[in-house]
């Protein structure tokens, strides 16, 4: 079975893709967008990228920076880049829309975020299909 990587927050995981495919990510960000000096323009994401992890404290800022890398990203010229089909996440949504959406989720429920490898479990996860998807994720317990 094929191994890509996903975003887990709480029992929510979503398939981001291959694990070449975050690294070319997380190197187009601090090549293209910092330059070359990691985490000068976004430290909370170019961190979370190279240690698999972001606590529910830096989730809000994580967002607002991979918001701000979305919009840096498309301006940039097709040859400042690699094909952007590079940034497509299984099932052909943007990689910065998916994490976007579980560090948004990750905020709002104060929870923790990490990546963690996870098996493709059939064709249509190999296509794009998040294995819990963001309508079916269990909400926070209120009561807690």
């Amino acid at each position: 079975m094929a191994v890509d990587i996903g975003i887990r927050v709480g029992n929510s995981l979503g398939v981001i893709g291959s694990p070449e495919l975050l690294q070319q990510f997380h190197r187009i960000i601090i090549e293209k967008l910092e330059e070359g000096k990691a985490g000068s323009s976004y430290p909370i994401i170019v961190a979370a990228l190279k240690e698999d992890f972001v606590t529910s404290k830096d989730a809000r800022q994580a967002v607002t920076e991979l918001d701000k890398v979305r919009k840096e990203l498309m301006r940039l010229t097709k040859e400042d880049l690699l094909p952007r089909t590079t940034y497509q996440a299984v099932g052909g949504k943007d990689i910065a829309d998916v994490l976007i959406e579980y560090l948004s989720f990750a905020a709002e429920n104060q929870k923790h975020a990490a990546f963690e490898q996870c098996e493709r479990r059939s064709a249509a996860a190999s296509v794009g299909t998040t294995i819990v998807t963001f309508e079916n994720r269990p909400r926070a317990d209120k009561t807690h």
